[in-house]
């Protein structure tokens, strides 16, 4: 009777685990979808910025891009390099 008891007590605490360490690699497998769609969208970002600072300096040099900037690009690409003035360096 008692090695039975100490069995289920033993089994008990096996599934117990298991599922806290289910739950601890489900918080983790989370994360690391958070972090793949932060890294994906700091890409985009990334490239956005580097576009901007393109036509930017495209704007600042006088030459625009084929279709002409008009007078409301350029105030804008102003308003981003004030606002990320670390960018533009």
């Amino acid at each position: 009777m008692y090695v039975y008891l100490l069995f289920a007590w033993s089994l008990q605490r096996v599934v117990e685990r298991s599922r806290l360490k289910s739950s601890i690699l489900a918080v983790k497998a989370d994360g690391l979808q958070d972090a793949h769609s932060l890294k994906q969208e700091l890409a985009e970002k990334d490239a956005l910025i580097a576009e901007l600072k393109e036509q930017l300096a495209a704007a600042q040099a006088g030459g625009g891009n084929a279709e002409g900037s008009s007078g409301r690009d350029s105030e804008g690409l102003a308003r981003c390099q004030s606002k990320y003035p670390e960018y533009f360096i």
